[in-house]
């Protein structure tokens, strides 16, 4: 269930951003950024398209946080800025391989733009599509869970790390976000 929230996060904060590109395209001249709407997505490399859509999120996470002050800002992104990684490692191993794309990454720019698979991920695939035993694939499913268990861990004590620097009302707006559970 967890796995579908952040697809429908994710889904829900690239469709804003194309959504947005109008109004962030008149706010060009006045905010020294690129214009969105005439950038060559489909060709972008997806570490730069990546780098754009996180300044993008980090701009309007500082709006809807209502953050002024920069010093304060400095603090509340460092935190933000690992939990947004936490949660795209988190959604980068469940998108790759048998996911979106499927084996032979169909959607490999897509995928590659949050991250690759773990290395457990690839070979529980590679065992799915030799058709090994059921033996191995048990074991190579173990080790998936637990690796991702350790990555939820990681999830929510970055998640802690930023709750502790929010006022409540960031908070409440964080969670309304997505960012914190």
């Amino acid at each position: 269930m967890k796995t579908i929230n952040y697809w429908l996060a994710a889904t829900g904060i690239t469709c804003a951003l194309a959504l947005s590109s109008g109004n962030l395209a008149a706010q060009t001249n006045q905010n020294q950024r690129p214009n969105m709407r005439g950038m060559d997505w489909q060709n972008m490399d997806p570490k730069e398209m990546q780098r754009i859509m996180q300044e993008r999120m980090m701009d309007m996470y500082r709006d809807r946080l209502e953050v002024t002050d920069d010093a304060e800002w400095k603090i509340i992104s460092e935190r933000l800025g690992k939990v947004t990684q936490a949660r795209m490692e988190t959604f980068a191993d469940s998108m790759g391989m048998g996911g979106f794309g499927g084996p032979g990454g169909g959607g490999r720019g897509f995928q590659s733009m949050f991250g690759e698979p773990s290395a457990e991920s690839q070979a529980l695939q590679k065992a799915i599509d030799a058709k090994a035993p059921t033996a191995e694939i048990k074991e190579k499913l173990a080790k998936v869970r637990e690796q991702r268990k350790q990555k939820q861990a990681n999830l929510a004590r970055t998640q802690e790390e930023l709750r502790k620097v929010l006022s409540p009302r960031q908070e409440a707006t964080a969670v309304l976000m997505g960012l914190l559970d």
